[in-house]
């Protein structure tokens, strides 16, 4: 029996071999470089939704601000005019009381 000789043959088979055996990993490799694309881009969306909450929590947290302020500045009005309606309650009682 003659053994086979490394030949072109050979060596051709061999790469062929080579290259099915490689096939799945190349296609695992660029499954996982897709998906690394995807979640890439998925994580820039969410920094991104995470920096507009942020603004919209600051401008929500200003407005609140603002209301509140203007809540006790109408308070103190509110206070105020009580404050002279007793008055003048008194004093019209005491005017008429008079006469």
């Amino acid at each position: 029996m003659k053994m086979p000789s490394l030949t072109c043959d050979v060596i051709h088979t061999s790469h062929d071999l080579i290259h099915i055996i490689d096939l799945p990993f190349q296609c695992l490799f660029h499954r996982a470089k897709l998906k690394a694309v995807r979640l890439q881009a998925y994580w820039k969306k969410i920094c991104e939704d995470e920096k507009r909450s942020q603004w919209r929590n600051e401008q929500l947290i200003k407005d609140f601000d603002r209301v509140e302020a203007q809540m006790a500045a109408l308070s103190a009005r509110s206070e105020r005019l009580r404050t002279m309606k007793v008055s003048f309650c008194l004093y019209y009682l005491l005017v008429h009381a008079l006469l």
